[in-house]
């Protein structure tokens, strides 16, 4: 596995720990597709924050999640 592939397993591993905390359910894919719209830079502004607020709307702190994740 690469970094940037070991860097993004993690990151969406914390990312659905943080929602197994909250009792989130998620069906298959949510995590990775959830993950991609606040990390991409081709996703826009307005996706990205529709997804912040859907984690804000379970509890989940998205600036702390966002400085644990980790970089390539």
């Amino acid at each position: 596995m690469s970094l940037r592939d070991l860097a993004d397993y993690f990151n969406k591993q914390l990312l659905k720990s943080q929602l197994d905390q909250q009792r989130v359910d998620m069906l298959p894919g949510e995590i990775d597709n959830m993950y991609t719209l606040l990390t991409d830079e081709d996703v826009t502004s307005g996706t990205r924050i529709q997804a912040e607020n859907r984690l804000s709307e379970h509890d989940v702190n998205v600036e702390d999640l966002r400085s644990d994740f980790v970089s390539r």
